[in-house]
């Protein structure tokens, strides 16, 4: 028989009370990957074979999808050089069909409003301020301090929709931005926050004794609170109010990969809040590729 009636034969005993013969088409169906999908969601939305069959597919849906996120995430991590793909295959553990090019499109949209305002002769001050005017008071992206823990806050595609997102999520916005309109901006992993600093693209890093000023930033900027500017002195008094010792990586640009690992503490905690087990377990599997 051709794939698709083998399908179709599979999807019939999903409900089968024979535990052995549910798990033997369990692993077949498993083993088709995401390409299944779309036809097992057809079965969902057509077939009226009760509460197991349902309960089951749903299930056997969510765990091809959480397979697909560990093998994108294990590939991601050996190049991992594109920062907004890593962010999208975390974003697909809870909306797998999001549409990609439906993001590219409204991060393009600010790139060319962001475009028609920056020149050469702008300071880098300057330049920043115009990205602040386009993303916080043209499109209204601000910070989310009432629901701050939300885990859709942590969600790329749904901090794109509603305009408002957690430090981190604001951030890889503004990084995204940046880098579009050729601007040297990068992640800064604070503990308790997440700030993007703007580059010296002169600097040369040396072996010279520690020094916050001498990491080749040349000046820090926030999100969350649209855009404010920050120098050396008051990630100083940050890491004074956390009891915190100056550390080289709290003043440096951090890795792509950082940022991604970020994402995921950031919905353990979220979901932790809401005592969601099963969500915690799934991610904490997943944070585990990084190790």
């Amino acid at each position: 028989m051709d794939n698709s009636n083998e399908i179709n034969a599979l999807v019939k005993l999903i409900d089968d009370p024979d535990e052995l013969i549910f798990k033997h088409v369990k692993d077949k169906l498993m083993n088709l990957g995401v390409n299944i999908i779309p036809h097992l969601e057809k079965a969902w939305a057509n077939e009226n074979l009760g509460d197991v069959f349902q309960h089951r597919l749903e299930s056997l849906i969510h765990d091809i999808q959480l397979n697909n996120v560990f093998k994108e995430i294990g590939d991601w991590i050996l190049n991992s050089k594109n920062l907004l793909e890593g962010v999208l295959i975390l974003n697909r553990y809870k909306y797998p069909n999001l549409n990609q090019l439906d993001i590219e499109n409204k991060i393009n949209q600010i790139v060319s409003d962001v475009n028609c305002k920056l020149s050469d002769e702008l300071t880098p001050l300057e330049k920043i301020q115009v990205i602040n005017a386009i993303l916080f008071e043209l499109y209204g992206f601000k910070g989310d301090k009432a629901t701050y823990h939300d885990p859709e806050n942590s969600y790329f595609n749904t901090v794109l929709q509603k305009k408002k997102g957690n430090p981190l999520m604001l951030s890889i916005l503004y990084i995204e931005i940046a880098k579009r309109t050729g601007l040297p901006i990068v992640g800064i992993n604070l503990p308790n926050h997440f700030l993007v600093g703007y580059k010296d693209v002169d600097y040369k890093k040396s072996d010279t004794v520690f020094n916050r000023d001498s990491h080749g930033i040349l000046f820090y900027i926030n999100p969350f609170s649209k855009g404010a500017i920050l120098y050396h002195d008051e990630i100083d008094d940050f890491l004074h109010e956390l009891k915190l010792k100056q550390r080289p990586k709290y003043y440096a640009e951090c890795s792509n990969i950082d940022i991604v690992k970020r994402i995921l503490t950031n919905l353990i905690y979220s979901y932790s809040k809401e005592n969601n087990k099963k969500l915690i377990e799934e991610l904490k599997k997943i944070n585990q590729l990084f190790n």
